[in-house]
């Protein structure tokens, strides 16, 4: 078998179209923190530092949002519902401090239900993160600084009908930390990460009445916190984490508690990357804490292309791929810098210098050959690059993959995903790959990556704003850390 070179996927930054500088980059910190688009494309919503939900229309141009709705308190989460064929049936879940849950029409902020989530002494309480079921039925919550998790049926507004507890201070066992990631893995069973360095996979038909049952525990003991979890069409969990090098991809068919692969990605920071798949094949995008946006193959690890949408190196905190179309991308760019004061001469006086920033939301256009691997979840082999000898001169070999072709791609399948509890045998172990490093991150992307802090540290930091030196960047912490610290 010879080694055929990567696809290059390319992107049009000269040609992209963002937010005005001057609306977003005063005297003040007003950086965006998430960017989605609607499920048919068109349209997408972005969330700022100032708790103000932004809504545009892509094909208009961002020069000015359609609708801005400004929320009573700090946003903890929000999260698009998949569902909807016509912009009028569009919404969006939001999480405010202290106030229930809302599910908000994306065009005319209309409130269509409110979901209620209590804590174990009956107190409103917000959510940590958000994660619509594949169908849109359901919703799936982290309570805010507690190891809990809350589900709504969304046809039921109200108080939450599934409130499970994951671990208490006195127990031996469950999950512990913040829960700060979500993602369902098929009807009934899905994953939570926490700030604590796991990934807990539940079945929602297990356990007590108060206590969720874990069935499975990964750990990422040398990464940092988990800020962002997704299902792959292929099956695989996909996971980001903060203050790292590196993401990690876990196969859920194995017994292992490795992950298959890690793909470099840089993030010094607090904040949460967040990534997207290109429609129903194996790449994933993704940005980083220098400005770029980095395109990978998830089974192999492999780098795919890389380009700089920042040129002053501010982070990529989101990037999502348009949906419909998969011929463009959403880019969130931003983060919390300090200012500096510089001294004028011999005597006190000093003067404010404003740091640069880049606080902008841009859509850039990008191509991709075809070529690109397919949505096929493929053998054990194929996964770990280290026993593709072995695969090839085995009796039986794997069916060869489906090209996938762009920019039209098939609409996205529903997955079958393994279930690792019906007695669904695994498949041969996987030898775990190398850990992250930052040599690896720079040979991915030019830049270094900070050394990891130590478990003790990461969890003290996980609720609050480090100081920094004047003129220095500053970590991002969740703003739902902030307010339960």
């Amino acid at each position: 078998m010879t080694d055929s070179p990567p696809p290059s996927i390319s992107c049009d930054t000269a040609g992209a179209v963002s937010t005005p500088y001057d609306d977003y980059n005063g005297s003040y910190n007003n950086y965006p923190r998430g960017v989605y688009w609607a499920p048919r494309g068109k349209h997408l919503m972005s969330y700022f530092a100032d708790n103000t939900c932004r809504v545009f229309d892509a094909d208009q141009g961002l020069v000015r949002p359609v609708r801005t709705e400004r929320a009573p308190g700090t946003i903890t989460a929000m999260e698009m519902c998949p569902l909807g064929s016509e912009p009028s049936d569009f919404h969006y879940a939001v999480s405010v401090r202290d106030r229930p849950i809302h599910l908000v029409n994306l065009l005319t902020g209309e409130v269509a239900a409110s979901y209620q989530g209590f804590s174990v002494t009956d107190e409103v309480t917000a959510a940590s993160c958000l994660s619509f079921s594949q169908d849109g039925s359901r919703l799936l919550g982290g309570v805010a600084g507690q190891p809990q998790v809350w589900l709504w049926d969304l046809t039921r507004p109200g108080k939450s009908t599934y409130h499970r507890v994951l671990s208490t201070r006195k127990g031996k066992t469950g999950q512990r930390g913040i829960v700060s990631a979500a993602a369902w893995l098929d009807d009934k069973c899905y994953a939570l990460g926490t700030y604590s360095r796991t990934i807990g996979i539940y079945d929602e038909r297990q356990g007590s009445k108060k206590n969720a049952k874990c069935v499975k525990m990964l750990s990422a003991p040398d990464g940092g916190g988990i800020t962002s979890l997704k299902l792959s069409p292929q099956g695989l969990l996909v996971s980001g984490h903060r203050t790292d090098t590196c993401m990690r991809v876990w196969d859920l068919r194995s017994s292992g508690t490795e992950p298959v692969t890690t793909l470099p990605r840089a993030t010094k920071t607090n904040q949460r990357f967040d990534f997207s798949f290109l429609g129903n094949s194996r790449i994933l995008a993704t940005g980083d804490d220098s400005g770029h946006v980095l395109w990978y193959d998830i089974l192999t690890g492999e780098r795919l292309s890389s380009c700089l949408v920042s040129s002053s190196g501010t982070s990529s905190v989101a990037a999502q791929i348009e949906p419909v179309s998969c011929n463009r991308i959403a880019i969130a760019t931003g983060q919390r810098v300090w200012p500096t004061y510089v001294s004028m001469g011999d005597d006190e006086n000093t003067e404010l210098v404003q740091p640069k920033t880049d606080n902008r939301v841009a859509v850039v256009k990008f191509s991709a050959p075809e070529g690109l691997p397919s949505a096929t979840l493929p053998s054990t082999a194929e996964v770990a690059p280290q026993r593709q000898e072995q695969a090839e001169t085995a009796p039986a070999s794997a069916p060869e993959e489906a090209v996938a072709t762009l920019p039209n791609p098939p609409e996205p399948q529903s997955v079958d995903v393994p279930d690792t509890f019906k007695g669904l045998p695994p498949p041969p172990g996987v030898p775990a790959p190398p850990p992250c490093s930052e040599a690896a991150s720079n040979e991915a992307i030019a830049g270094s990556a900070e050394s990891l802090p130590s478990q003790a540290q990461t969890e003290a930091d996980a609720g609050r704003l480090p100081e920094a030196p004047a003129g220095e960047k500053t970590d991002d912490v969740d703003m739902v850390d902030a307010a339960n610290a």
